[in-house]
């Protein structure tokens, strides 16, 4: 194991000084090494690595748009932020440097796919970032965020309101919350021109829009959810 470390402490770019946080950090809870009370303690696997790592990439990554885009709203800030450290593209990075190759799993886990699985790349990623956090403090580990996602930070923009609907998304994911769903409460007009009035409901709340497609409906819905919801200022 620590000859395979040391190859992937390369591919990071860092040298621990605590070798016993990576491990934790790329060991799933359903690792067989795990005893019955560091699974349910979270002392040995890597979901509470998981958690602090979210939140220091999160901000290294907010950091860095803002240094490359001071004017920018809150609103522009947050989509870019949330497209950045979606699972999708945290699975991706991870992807790149061969992270799967080291995740420690349960043989029933590896044999349906876990090491390909977009939710535990990456976790195991943010847990990276945890590991690097605890080990060094929060410089090295930004340095990290940083050359992970090389220039994709500087090259960020932000989208235009139909990526709402995937923001308000991967707001009740990272929440681990059910999806939204959306429906078309009604519909008015002649065929070539319909004005379709839609809901989008969540746990504990909904809201409605209306658009002249059930598409762009949904949008506006999307984006008035993220509004209450306080992800962001305007769906403007």
């Amino acid at each position: 194991m620590s000859k395979n470390l040391s190859t992937l402490e390369q591919r990071l770019g860092y040298r621990f000084n605590r070798i016993d946080l990576l491990e934790r950090a790329l060991t799933h809870r359903s690792s067989p090494s795990q005893s019955e009370t560091s699974k349910t303690d979270g002392s040995q696997h890597n979901e509470t690595l998981e958690l602090l790592g979210d939140s220091v990439l999160g901000l290294a990554v907010v950091e860095r748009l803002l240094e490359k885009n001071p004017e920018m709203d809150e609103g522009g800030l947050t989509q870019m932020k949330h497209r950045l450290v979606s699972d999708r593209h945290l699975a991706e990075l991870a992807t790149e440097m061969g992270l799967g190759e080291f995740i420690i799993l349960s043989k029933g886990e590896e044999g349906s796919g876990g090491r390909f699985k977009q939710a535990l790349l990456a976790g195991a990623l943010e847990s990276v970032v945890g590991a690097v956090f605890l080990d060094s403090g929060y410089v090295p580990a930004r340095n990290l965020v940083r050359a992970m996602f090389g220039r994709r930070i500087d090259d960020a923009v932000p989208s235009k309101e139909s990526d709402h609907k995937t923001m308000l998304q991967e707001h009740f994911h990272a929440l681990k919350q059910p999806p939204p769903t959306y429906r078309v409460i009604s519909s008015e007009g002649p065929s070539h021109d319909m004005v379709f009035h839609v809901e989008v409901s969540w746990q504990g709340g909904s809201e409605t829009a209306s658009g002249r497609s059930k598409k762009q409906a949904e949008m506006s819905a999307a984006g008035k959810a993220l509004v209450r919801l306080g992800v962001i200022s305007s769906a403007d």
